[in-house]
């Protein structure tokens, strides 16, 4: 329906037809990350769910945090200086499974998975693994 109104907007204003697909120009592509799908979200909690043998690490002593900045660390937020020494890595198991995509990487910070650009320190997904 929206392309059809695009379309008769073209032809009323004496455009050429293919003048109406194009995004307006000065427009910037939108840049797309990559984020953890539903399949990779239910691996990981079944992964860490009571039973199965694997206990949700926790997470980083109070002494190494400051106060407020585990609350912090949510999707489109960057990591603080420093923090990522102190995250660890998916599992083995979890992280053959799903390797990292390419300038990303999958790091646990308690009952958080976050998927960190590497450049830039950007969290690009977080996923808790006991609230859901």
């Amino acid at each position: 329906m929206a392309r059809t109104l695009m379309l008769l907007a073209a032809l009323a204003a004496g455009l050429p037809l293919n003048a109406a697909a194009k995004p307006p120009e000065g427009k910037a592509e939108q840049e797309h990350y990559p984020f953890f799908t539903d399949a990779q979200v239910r691996l990981m909690t079944d992964y860490y769910r009571p039973g199965s043998g694997h206990a949700v690490p926790h997470a980083p002593k109070a002494g190494d945090l400051p106060p407020g900045i585990y609350k912090k660390l949510a999707r489109g937020g960057t990591l603080p200086p420093g923090l990522r020494k102190k995250l660890a890595p998916l599992p083995a198991d979890l992280a053959r499974q799903f390797p990292d995509p390419p300038g990303y990487a999958q790091l646990m910070c308690g009952d958080l998975v976050l998927l960190v650009q590497s450049a830039s320190e950007l969290i690009v997904d977080a996923v808790s693994l006991t609230r859901h």
